[in-house]
């Protein structure tokens, strides 16, 4: 079993790492922050070409429309299941530890078509998904004999 933030050794396309298991806040908190900032960088682009009142209108609308924390959760799954999502997982969980690692795209010349299955157990090693998995387990109970 994998404890959170304590050092793990990782290994993607032939090279090891050092990585920490994320809490389930952490992964899901990053993916949150990035999805607000791409939504509110979407925005703004958008706006860029409007002005004065009409400008803030769409843009206090926009705020407005940010996802929910169920959507959040929804959205964040989906995109942890994609290759974009899994180099952000992999750099969050790679970053403190690798001083060359200092952004997703570090993952792009490691991942192949070759070895883009491995991805997804490393991915479960980090993310801590394994564990709230197992943790949601029923202990196996051993039954007693019955009488006759």
């Amino acid at each position: 079993m994998n404890v959170i933030n304590v050092p793990i050794d990782i290994e993607i396309g032939g090279e090891s790492f050092k990585a920490k298991v994320l809490s389930i806040g952490e992964l899901f908190g990053h993916i949150e922050n990035i999805i607000k900032d791409e939504k509110i960088k979407n925005a703004q682009k958008m706006a860029s070409v409007l002005e004065g009142q009409e400008k803030t209108d769409f843009l206090l609308k926009a705020l407005d429309s940010m996802p929910t924390e169920g959507e959040i959760i929804t959205i964040a799954s989906e995109r942890i299941a994609t290759l974009k999502g899994c180099k952000e997982v992999l750099y969050l969980a790679t970053k403190d530890l690798n001083e060359d690692i200092n952004e997703p795209e570090y993952f792009d010349r490691l991942i192949t078509p070759d070895n883009v299955g491995e991805l997804d157990i490393v991915v479960q090693k980090v993310s801590g998904i394994n564990e709230l998995n197992n943790s949601k387990k029923k202990p196996e109970t051993k039954k007693r004999a019955g009488k006759k």
